[in-house]
Formats: C-alpha cells, sequence, structure tokens
C-alpha cells in the first residue's frame, strides 16, 4: 500500500514519531502530507519542549504551532550563529541613550532632540529564505552638526587603558552580516534646551521620560491609532527642580497596572534625587547626596544611589526615610543592582571593585574584583540571583560567584582591547556596549562561557544598547543609530 494511502489517523502517529527537520522534508512529499505535518497536533509538543517558557509565546498568539516553533527555532539559530539583519539611520550628532518597547525605540541625542523609530514595519519578522547574504556596507564618518551641549560621558573623560590590556579580540570572529538597510525615523521631539543625557520608557502605561542637561525631565504620553497603525506623542509634564544636568531615572510602580501611582527618580549633578509622581508631574520627596549622581535604581519601594564622591544612600519612600548612607568607595560609584528577596546591594565603582552590602543594615558582606584587572574601573554591572552570578564590565567582562567574595576567583572573564560602557544581561545571554565602537554578545553559561561575536555599530564609542529576544539597538558617539535583528527564517 502507498504511504498517501495509508489512513490520516495512522500518518499523524507516524510524524509525531520523528523529529523537526524531517516533517519539514516530509511535508514536501504532497500537499496531503503538508497539510496533515501542519497540525498543531505535531508542533504542540514540540513547542512544549523546547520553548514552554519562551518570553515571545504571548506575542505570537495569532500564529499556528509550527509558524511559532519555527519562528522560535530559526530565532534560536540565528543568535548562536550571528545571523542578523541589519538596519542603520546616521543623524549626525551622538545617540547618548535609548529605550524601547516591542514595536518602538526612542533615541536621545546630544544635539537636544529626540527621536521615534517605528520597530513594528521596520522591524518585523521576516520570512522566507534570506537570500542577500553579504558583507555589511562600510561606516562612513558623518557630518557632525553643530551642538548646544559639550557634554562627555563619563566614561569617556580622561580614560585610557592599563598597560596590560589585551590589544585583539582573542575570541571573536566577524559574523555575518546581511546588507544594511538604511532607516528614518518616523517622528523628532524638540524643547529640551540641551542633551538629552537619559531616557526610561513605561510599556505598561505607555509613557517615557526623557532627562536632559538643562536640568529638566520630560514626561511624554505615547498613542497609538490601532485602525491606521499610526501614533502620536504628547508632552504631558516638564519636571523642574534640578539646578544642574540630569544624568539617571528610572521608575517604580507599586500597583503595576495604576498609572496614578507611577513614580519617577531622576538623579542630577546637582547632588540631588528627586521623586516624581508622573501621573500629577508633582516632587514628592527628594535625597540630598554629596558629589554628582550617576547611577540609580528604584525598586521595590527603594530608592538605592550612588554618587561622584562613592557615597552611598537606601531610601525608603513609604516610610519617607533613609535606612542607611555611608561611604561604599573611595572614588565615583558607576553602577547600582539590588534584589530585596536576597537582602543583598552591590555597588560598583570606578577603583575597579564591586562591593556587597546587607540591604537591611547597610552591612558590608564583601567585595568582587578581578585581580588581574583591579586597578580600572568598573563601569557597569550585572547580577543574575538565580545563577548567583554578578559580571563587573570595565577593561575586561569578569564574571563571579558572589556567595564566594574573598575568593576573588573568576567563574569567566572575556578580554577585549577597549572599555565597556553598558552591559545588559538576558538570560544566558550578555550583551556589553564598548567604546572602540563594537557591540559583544557572550554566552555566560558557566560551563561554556565563551564570546560569541561582534557587531560593529560605529567607529567611535557605543554609549547605550538595549537587547531583547529578537534584536540588539545600539548608538554611538559619531551618530549611528543600529539595529541588529535576528528575528527572521
Amino acid at each position: 500500500m502507498r504511504a498517501s494511502g495509508l489512513p490520516t489517523e495512522l500518518l499523524i502517529e507516524i510524524f509525531a514519531t520523528v523529529d523537526w527537520k524531517t516533517l519539514l522534508i516530509c511535508s514536501s512529499v504532497c500537499r496531503v502530507w503538508n497539510d496533515l505535518i501542519s497540525d498543531d497536533y505535531l508542533w504542540d509538543p514540540l513547542i512544549q519542549k523546547h520553548f514552554h517558557s519562551h518570553s515571545l509565546m504571548k506575542q505570537l498568539v495569532s500564529y499556528s504551532s509550527k509558524q511559532k516553533f519555527l519562528l522560535l527555532s530559526s530565532l534560536e539559530y540565528n543568535w548562536n550563529e550571528g545571523r542578523y539583519q541589519q538596519y542603520q539611520s546616521l543623524e549626525g550628532s551622538a545617540v547618548l541613550c535609548l529605550c524601547a518597547s516591542s514595536n518602538k525605540a526612542i533615541i536621545g541625542m546630544q544635539n537636544t532632540s529626540i527621536q521615534i523609530f517605528d520597530l513594528l514595519h521596520t522591524v518585523e519578522p521576516k520570512t522566507g529564505p534570506i537570500c542577500n547574504l553579504a558583507k555589511n556596507q562600510p561606516i562612513q564618518k558623518p557630518k557632525v552638526a553643530t551642538v548646544v551641549s559639550k557634554y562627555v560621558p563619563p566614561h569617556l573623560r580622561n580614560k585610557s587603558l592599563p598597560d596590560s590590556a589585551p590589544q585583539v579580540h582573542p575570541e571573536v570572529t566577524e559574523s555575518p552580516k546581511f546588507i544594511t538597510e538604511t532607516i528614518h525615523y518616523e517622528k523628532k521631539l524638540t524643547g529640551q534646551m540641551d542633551s538629552i543625557t537619559a531616557m526610561k520608557y513605561s510599556g505598561v502605561h505607555n509613557v517615557f521620560c526623557s532627562a536632559s542637561n538643562d536640568a529638566t525631565v520630560r514626561v511624554w504620553k505615547l498613542t497609538e491609532d490601532e485602525k491606521t497603525n499610526d501614533f502620536n506623542i504628547d508632552l504631558m509634564h516638564t519636571l523642574r527642580g534640578h539646578e544642574r544636568s540630569v544624568r539617571v531615572i528610572d521608575f517604580y510602580n507599586a500597583q503595576e497596572n495604576n498609572f496614578e501611582t507611577l513614580l519617577a527618580a531622576s538623579g542630577s549633578k546637582d547632588s540631588t534625587v528627586r521623586i516624581w509622581n508622573v501621573s500629577s508631574g508633582e516632587q514628592i520627596d527628594m535625597i540630598a547626596m554629596e558629589g554628582a549622581v550617576h547611577t540609580l535604581q528604584f525598586l521595590d519601594g527603594l530608592v538605592a544611589c550612588g554618587d561622584s564622591l562613592g557615597l552611598l544612600s537606601v531610601y525608603d519612600i513609604e516610610a519617607q526615610q533613609e535606612r542607611f548612607r555611608f561611604i561604599a568607595s573611595g572614588k565615583w560609584l558607576t553602577s547600582i543592582r539590588f534584589d530585596v528577596q536576597s537582602n543583598l546591594i552591590f555597588s560598583a565603582g570606578s577603583d575597579g571593585r564591586t562591593r556587597l552590602f546587607d540591604i537591611r543594615t547597610g552591612g558590608a558582606v564583601g567585595s568582587l574584583y578581578d585581580p588581574d584587572d583591579h586597578r580600572s574601573s568598573v563601569n557597569s554591572i550585572q547580577v543574575d540571583m538565580g545563577r548567583n552570578l554578578l559580571i563587573n564590565g570595565g577593561a575586561s567582562i569578569a564574571g563571579f560567584d558572589f556567595r564566594y567574595p574573598a575568593r576573588h576567583e573568576t567563574l569567566f572573564q572575556f578580554q577585549h582591547p577597549s572599555w565597556t560602557n553598558v552591559l545588559q544581561l538576558n538570560g544566558n545571554r550578555l550583551v556589553s556596549a564598548l567604546s572602540d565602537g563594537y557591540v559583544g554578545v557572550y554566552d555566560t553559561d558557566i560551563s561554556n562561557a565563551h564570546t560569541k561575536f561582534k557587531l560593529q555599530a560605529g567607529k567611535k564609542s557605543v554609549l547605550s544598547v538595549h537587547a531583547d529576544e529578537t534584536k540588539i539597538l545600539a548608538g554611538t558617539w559619531d551618530g549611528y543609530f543600529q539595529i541588529f535583528n535576528f528575528c527572521h527564517y
């Protein structure tokens, strides 16, 4: 009996015993087989086995089970192999900061403007074969426009690598690239009088804040028309109170879906952290520091902030009182992370150390540093509480088990000939913004930690980076905004 003459139920049971690659081969035999193999019954178990907890599942509700599995499999393959589609915008002014939602990218420029890119239509998942594989177009030096500010980010000031820093990327290979497409912003916002230094986006409420060197914070509301796919951005408030440049901003909401309770904390060069009600635009509290504030985290009703004199403060918003403050480092505090459940706070400094404290009392727990690179500034840190993993980013990138701070033993180390400006960790995947114009992508699985590939974002320092399951966004000092899209098959 011919296979095509077998009962449908028997064919499905046979197909259920083979792997997904064999299913794809069988689907090309005839239309009947293709229709049977498209049935969710065959693909649901594969999704459950490989991708049941994948963060993109909620966004793929309109896809069939077969489409979901093939897209997620392709996405995983592209990340592993460094295959992507690249989109590039060159505006002639430094991209100092950026934030993103699932369908919008918002970048803050040195020339005082804010630009919004519609990712839904620019970088939506591509289906079908990729045929335009080619070397990336060469990056040209942009014509830099005259700007108001002479602001230079902290990591670019008087920085020089230690003599022992490696001069090559020992593990990095150039990854395959697709022909770069040029994109343009959909909308442009103006009004702030100096460089846009920090931004924060709340996807729940479609609101974002922009901080500026002009000492103000602006609150913007994004509204979308589902029928026309158009969107508008309206200025809600201009938050005034700081006397000098605002350098960092973060959100916290005790009632996630209630816009009325959304709070923002802004840190400034005027040595204050101010707490705002985003809905009303009113200042509701203030924390006085000793030096310029460049790092803070607002989480679980606590504001942890550090300043340029090494002062660390933890403030309880509900109690309206400070839990503690003390000098955590003899130098600039560059990055702070904390976790209430574990009662730990991590503070990184320009002295090359990340120190651990008890967030309830401020008691010292220990310090971690790379013994081969302890003199270099730690510019950014990431913490994975589930893996007890702390990652320091400076002249190199080093991972530690923070349960054993006295050992000073690295679990892994990624070396590169430049400074790490920003780190972002998603699961095992680590993304770094580097001062040589590259974005590094690493696997931090302790059993097989390695550098996966690097992406050229510009000729000069990458100042801001955002990474999620499908893409990497990067902004550079020489005016490039890059989108590296890994979601295609």
